[in-house]
């Protein structure tokens, strides 16, 4: 997968459009899933960091990605929370900067309507479905190997244990969420022993800005693919936290981000039986 042109959460933005349609796709917690994306990434990039179970950001960190400060200043003015507590808290705001974002680059146009007649509101429409379709291809290439997981970069990996737990059916069938768990959840590993210190993911730096290395799918190589041809030729086994390990506390916090997403979707389908 491309990286250098939008940021883990409107990349999981942009791919809960249907680009057969050009419609957004169903999506049980979408403002979960987009916001999981955020503190996902911010952790592996050593933006945030984890102080006693609650998110602490870097007071001076800016990535120049709408949704990724955001978070950040959104954080550094309100009281601790837990990681499971940011996924849903003010969470649309996250999702509309990603948007916004998404906007102001031409891959989503604009539709204004009113509602009940008075209320103003926007919806958006898919402009560049070409580039939807060869992101999920690549999404999906990793998702069904061949390698092992070990090799992957952590937000591609993270990517994939969102869009699983988050139930982006674009991304992760649920025929796949069955058929791929052991590697699912391999890759999960994987995207928490990526917030371990969080070095080579600052180093690799500019994911959270638009305008680097070109469009999702398009020129600029594939990280996917480059990290499953080594994994493939390593014979690298899936990832796998060690038993016994707890881990350090940014891999845990990776964790409770995801499991939070998944309370999330389990709450969205409740109310949506229910009527609430």
């Amino acid at each position: 997968m491309t990286h250098g042109r939008y940021s883990l959460p409107a990349e999981l933005c942009l791919l809960a459009w249907d680009p057969a349609t050009g419609q957004l796709a169903g999506v049980p917690e979408l403002p979960g899933l987009v916001r999981a994306g955020a503190l996902t990434e911010l952790l592996q990039r050593g933006l945030l960091t984890d102080a006693d179970g609650a998110a602490r950001p870097d007071d001076d960190a800016r990535t120049g990605d709408f949704a990724l400060d955001d978070l950040l200043e959104l954080i550094g003015e309100s009281r601790p929370h837990s990681w499971r507590d940011w996924v849903t808290r003010h969470a649309k705001l996250t999702l509309d900067a990603a948007r916004g974002l998404l906007e102001r680059d031409g891959a989503l146009r604009p539709e204004h309507k009113r509602m009940l007649g008075l209320l103003p509101a926007k919806d958006y429409t898919l402009e560049r479905e070409a580039a939807v379709t060869a992101l999920r291809a690549d999404a999906l290439r990793l998702l069904r190997g061949p390698g092992g997981t070990a090799a992957v970069p952590g937000r591609d990996a993270a990517l994939i244990a969102l869009a699983d737990a988050g139930e982006l059916r674009t991304v992760v069938s649920g025929d796949d969420a069955v058929r791929y768990r052991q590697r699912i959840a391999g890759l999960a590993a994987r995207s928490e022993r990526a917030a371990r210190g969080a070095a080579p993911e600052r180093e690799h730096g500019g994911s959270g800005a638009v305008g680097g290395a070109g469009a999702p799918g398009t020129a600029g190589g594939s990280a996917v693919t480059g990290a499953q041809e080594a994994a493939g030729a390593s014979g690298a086994a899936e990832e796998r936290v060690p038993a016994g390990i707890p881990g350090t506390a940014e891999e845990r916090a990776v964790a409770e981000v995801r499991a939070g997403l998944a309370d999330a979707v389990a709450a969205a389908r409740r109310e949506a039986l229910t009527g609430g």
